[in-house]
């Protein structure tokens, strides 16, 4: 199973895309699962035909300094999510930050997908 994969263990942040939203026992199994290490993050499609999205864990670690949600208003319902996060300082004193994005990108059917890959992009 998905939820058993080492990189739960590992990765600070993960991202994933075709997350089903339709279904609400998966969905609280992951909640349950990931809550004590990761605060949750999703974006469901637009459009009521869409039951899928963005899903990104975030590690407790890192603060969620602004989140953006993107809607393409495309019509295969595309969209993104960035995520602005801030770690404590490391030992330079320093602290740490990184953009994320997730990007539910149109499947390159053709030439012409592959130009409003470009402008998702």
């Amino acid at each position: 199973m998905i939820l058993d994969l080492p990189v739960w263990e590992q990765a600070d942040v993960v991202c994933c895309q075709e997350f089903w939203y339709d279904n609400q026992e998966i969905f609280d199994m992951y909640v349950s699962t990931l809550q004590q290490r990761y605060r949750m993050h999703g974006l469901q499609r637009p459009g009521a035909m869409r039951p899928d999205g963005l899903f990104m864990a975030v590690s407790r670690e890192w603060e969620v300094v602004h989140e953006a949600d993107i809607d393409f208003e495309d019509v295969a319902c595309r969209c993104a999510q960035l995520l602005h996060l801030r770690r404590a300082a490391g030992s330079d004193g320093t602290p740490r930050e990184l953009l994320v994005a997730n990007v539910h990108l149109l499947f390159p059917h053709n030439d012409e997908s592959i130009r409003i890959r470009v402008r998702e992009l």
